[in-house]
């Protein structure tokens, strides 16, 4: 009974994934038709089932770019790329995007340590190195038991000296995994989709406005009172504004 179960669920999720990817299939064609409007609708669609992936986000920035709607996607580039962080189309795109925005926002500089992280760990999200981990480990398991049961002292030291090679890339993976998924969760981003916002000294609207800023702008949000949130700019700039007129990326 338990296996016709399983059987049943079987089938039940190839049947929703191929209902997926035909409504993406779809979503596709429309877009190559310049039917843009249809094709936002069906990714939406998609999106309300539950599924998410790279690639739909990357095509539904795509689709809101075509139709000149910058906000939107830029967040659905920096969405897609949230999860697949070495997405090269979707970089280029998200970067052609930032251009057309009001706002210029130059970085303060990072050290090299931060910069050694970027380029080595921030590149993939918390999720591979994750599945790397768990692959490391299981050779490294495997391994050792070649090591246990090989005769041949030669062989035997080989098999021993790679099992704790992959012991140790598990190591450094688990690590990756954990860094890069504490800075997910403790870096909350946002893109701005409100035409224009004030920011503000503290969070009430009467306090006094600091800067202005722009639809399609990346914030970070560092804090929340009430209906108002404290936000940092890449240039370390900080203030105040309504929180309902961002939209945090999230994966």
């Amino acid at each position: 009974m338990r296996s016709k179960i399983l059987i049943l669920f079987w089938f039940l999720g190839l049947a929703v994934y191929a209902q997926h990817e035909q409504l993406f299939q779809e979503a596709n064609t429309a877009y190559k038709n310049e039917n843009y409007t249809e094709a936002l609708n069906k990714y939406h669609s998609i999106l309300k089932e539950g599924y998410t992936s790279a690639e739909l986000y990357y095509n539904m920035g795509n689709a809101y770019y075509k139709q000149n709607e910058i906000a939107p996607a830029i967040y659905y580039y920096e969405k897609a790329l949230r999860l697949s962080p070495d997405f090269e189309d979707a970089r280029v795109n998200l970067n052609i995007a930032r251009r057309m925005t009001m706002d210029r926002i130059d970085s303060l500089p990072k050290s090299f340590f931060q910069r050694l992280a970027e380029r080595m760990i921030f590149i993939y999200s918390s999720d591979t190195w994750a599945y790397g981990s768990v692959f490391w480990a299981i050779l490294a398991a495997v391994l050792f038991l070649f090591y246990y049961f090989k005769a041949d002292p030669a062989g035997k030291k080989a098999l021993f000296i790679s099992s704790m090679a992959a012991w140790f890339l598990f190591i450094v993976f688990t690590a990756f995994s954990i860094s890069t998924y504490s800075h997910e969760k403790h870096n909350v981003y946002a893109i701005i989709f409100a035409k224009k916002t004030a920011i503000r000294a503290e969070p009430t609207p009467a306090s006094q406005e600091i800067f202005e800023l722009h639809e399609g702008t990346k914030v970070q949000v560092e804090e929340e009172d009430g209906n108002w949130c404290r936000i940092r700019l890449a240039n370390g700039n900080t203030g105040w504004m309504p929180c309902e007129d961002f939209k945090i990326i999230g994966s």
